[in-house]
């Protein structure tokens, strides 16, 4: 009986070890979260449209001063200048001028037109056609060349010329120009003064004020 006991002890210590471990439950795995959306970006604000451009409004002669609201600048007579009326377009003066005006018996005037397109761009076509013109004009022994002026307090592209030219048959006098462009919303205002015999041009252009 003593042999067996211990037979058996050592069968049930085998049969402890053989025999599986009880299985430990596996907690269910948490289910994954469902991948995010990613956010949209929030749409940019559209740009207000730009406003409409201001209709160009010719400037008008009121007295002895020709007034322009738009390019924001006026020229006063100067004493003894008169201007031409509508009845000086029968004499070929062109109706696309705004303003033109004249003295000293004829042998100084200024004129005023207005176009579309930057007082730069504005320039450069001036000085691109201008070696046509000249010829067709009769103009000889001329030069011409781009400057600067200031004229209302504002610094403007401008281009001076000087040359030779015929007034009546056979007979020749000099004469110089001075051509500034202002500039206002996309729109250039062009003065033009003309001195013939003696260079006056200056003066005539420091007329154009505010």
């Amino acid at each position: 009986m003593k042999k067996i006991l211990p037979v058996l002890m050592i069968i049930a210590l085998l049969a402890s070890c053989a025999a599986p471990e009880s299985p430990v439950p596996v907690e269910d795995a948490p289910a994954e979260a469902p991948a995010e959306t990613p956010a949209e970006a929030p749409e940019e604000p559209e740009e207000p449209p730009e406003p409409p451009r201001p209709e160009y409004e010719p400037g008008v002669i009121d007295g002895d001063t020709y007034i322009s609201d738009y390019f924001s600048v006026r020229f006063k007579l100067p004493e003894g200048w008169q201007w031409f009326t509508d009845s000086a377009n029968e004499n070929g003066l062109s109706a696309d001028f705004e303003m033109y005006a004249f003295g000293d018996e004829g042998l100084q005037s200024m004129s005023f037109t207005a176009g579309e397109g930057g007082a730069g761009d504005a320039c450069a076509t001036y000085l691109a056609d201008l070696p046509a013109a000249l010829e067709e004009s009769g103009y000889s022994d001329y030069g011409y060349a781009e400057t600067t002026v200031t004229i209302a307090g504002r610094e403007c592209p401008a281009v001076s010329l000087a040359g030779t030219v015929e007034v009546v048959e056979g007979v020749s006098a000099p004469v110089y120009i001075l051509a500034v462009f202002v500039e206002h919303e996309g729109r250039y205002g062009e003065f033009t003064a003309t001195s013939f015999v003696t260079d006056a041009n200056a003066e005539i252009i420091e007329g154009v004020t505010e």
